[in-house]
């Protein structure tokens, strides 16, 4: 029987046609990130030969891609209206650790197409936000406004008491569902739940829980985000890419291996036999022998030339070429083919201009849902600043600057009158520690000045040169 529409069990199983679906590509791409995916296709009687060099093949572009996007996206700070209130706030995201756990947001967000924080106040030190596995969750969002989230499930093994759990979020309740391993799932593995869980499933409806905030507490960090709301991954654009990489690699391990040698023949030969084991024994030591004798007269001697390898080095950096530009990372960080010359600083700081314009892309996508995780924090705890509007992310500046450059540029703008604090923010310093620096440099003022009396100087006088 069918549930009523927008019930709870009609939520629960629209939402789960849609995890169906979407889980089995997350797990492909997350493959590709682990190199753990399919190895290259080849026709199956030589498969098994050359299965070892298949394996040596793969070589994990995804994860730099991903790791060399995610380690330069770093939130350090928030802005609402007031000092007090900025550190308020950032000591409720420490206190969740997710100035740490925000990277792991960060990167299944770029590896997937979308990463999960969850928010609840659980009634003990305040709201709770938690990163959620984006193999667990799918949301969907109100037609007509993709930044509304309307619903989401979570679905994950309960290995401890042997049974598959589900979380449906409303914005009226949480409806928690549970069903048993043995009754249609496939599988027990924790982290493969892909396809585990088959359409018309009976789950068992468990007591729900009221939902204060009356809003989904699941906020979604999207990449490259539709009109729909929903992400798409870094790595979509990529696969082909690095699947044509792990061919040509398997392609040049084999010549290697097998072809790049000059390889010799020989006929008319009398091929001598061993006493011992009765099996014929090669005549003549092929990397040893310098002259080869034969005193038949109607022995040829000739070779095969080596196989060329020139024009299938020459179609993987083609290849590697294709990586970098779709991905829009510098191509010296997949390959460095001039050691003894490398890029000059100036050069690799211009290399990285469209790496940088993708970074800021990303930062301003994961500071919207930043910003709903405050702004949902806040509302849990009554604050009255919790408009999203207001809010306002601080990211830590993506670029790759020396000392010297950050300090020059910090003396230029205190020449030109910019405040003190914000040459310190320029610098790279977080609220945080200009609040800090603030007190420090208050402290040393007072300490000048008490030095100043006891020495019988004006402060005036001890003060002014520094």
């Amino acid at each position: 029987m069918a549930e009523p529409r927008l019930s709870p069990g009609w939520w629960r199983d629209r939402l789960l046609d849609q995890w169906d679906s979407e889980q089995r590509e997350r797990h492909r791409l997350l493959s590709y990130y682990d190199a753990t995916h399919p190895l290259p296709t080849w026709m199956p009687k030589y498969r098994a030969a050359y299965a070892d060099m298949l394996r040596m093949a793969r070589t994990p572009w995804a994860r730099l891609v991903v790791d060399t996007t995610a380690e330069r996206i770093t939130t350090q700070g928030f802005r609402i209206d007031s000092e007090e209130a900025d550190a308020a706030v950032w000591r409720m995201f420490q206190q969740s650790r997710m100035d740490h756990l925000q990277r792991q947001v960060h990167r299944e967000a770029l590896i997937t197409g979308s990463g999960y924080v969850s928010v609840w106040n659980d009634g003990a030190g305040g709201p709770k936000m938690m990163p959620e596995s984006s193999l667990q969750v799918v949301h969907e969002t109100a037609a007509g406004d993709m930044d509304k989230v309307v619903a989401a499930i979570k679905v994950w093994p309960d290995t401890v008491d042997g049974i598959w759990r589900l979380n449906l979020y409303l914005t009226d309740g949480i409806y928690r569902f549970w069903a048993p391993w043995n009754e249609g799932l496939l599988g027990d593995h924790q982290r493969s739940t892909a396809g585990l869980v088959p359409k018309g499933k009976v789950w068992t409806e468990m007591d729900p829980i009221a939902n204060p905030g009356g809003e989904v507490p699941l906020v979604p960090f999207v990449v490259r985000r539709d009109w729909n709301g929903y992400g798409r991954s870094e790595l979509t654009d990529l696969v082909p890419l690095i699947n044509r990489f792990e061919v040509l690699t398997s392609d040049l391990l084999v010549a290697s291996s097998y072809g790049a040698i000059k390889q010799r023949w020989a006929t008319g030969l009398e091929i001598p036999i061993d006493p011992d084991t009765g099996e014929e024994v090669e005549p003549y030591n092929v990397a040893v022998d310098r002259l080869w004798i034969s005193e038949s007269p109607e022995t040829k001697f000739g070779a095969v030339e080596a196989t060329d390898l020139g024009p299938i080095v020459r179609t993987i950096d083609n290849v590697v070429a294709q990586i970098s530009a779709v991905s829009r990372i510098p191509s010296s960080y997949f390959v460095q083919s001039e050691l003894a010359n490398p890029p000059s600083a100036d050069s690799l700081e211009a290399s990285e201009v469209n790496l940088i314009s993708k970074i800021r892309e990303r930062q301003d996508a994961f500071g919207a849902g930043w910003e709903s995780v405050v702004a949902q924090a806040l509302r849990l705890m009554g604050d009255t600043r919790a408009d999203v509007s207001r809010i306002e992310t601080i990211w830590q500046d993506p670029r790759s600057r020396s000392e010297s450059q950050i300090l020059d540029a910090a003396v230029k703008l205190g020449a030109v009158g910019v405040p003190t604090e914000a040459v310190w923010e320029h610098i790279g310093y977080s609220p945080t520690e200009i609040v800090r620096l603030r007190r420090m440099r208050s402290t040393d003022l007072l300490g000048r000045i008490a030095v100043s009396g006891a020495l019988g100087t004006s402060p005036a006088q001890e003060i002014a040169p520094a």
